[in-house]
């Protein structure tokens, strides 16, 4: 599951080392990430992180959580 809050996206996921970190923290809009309280934030930014997750749930179809419509 995926949600964001202003700045980030948050990920609930079932292996965190998983992800390439060095990856992706490499790509440009790409702030940062860090892992706390069993979610894994990726650091983006005000006013681009909407669309980047809009772009992100049209891409994967994955359905948005219910507070998140």
């Amino acid at each position: 599951m995926a949600t964001h809050c202003v700045t980030r996206l948050r990920f609930a996921l079932n292996d965190e080392k998983k992800v390439d970190v060095d990856a992706l923290e490499s790509i440009d809009i790409v702030k940062g990430s860090f892992s706390t309280n069993g979610q894994f934030q990726v650091i983006i930014g005000q006013g681009t992180v909407d669309k980047v997750y809009k772009a992100m749930v049209q891409e994967t179809g994955f359905q948005r959580p219910q507070r998140m419509k």
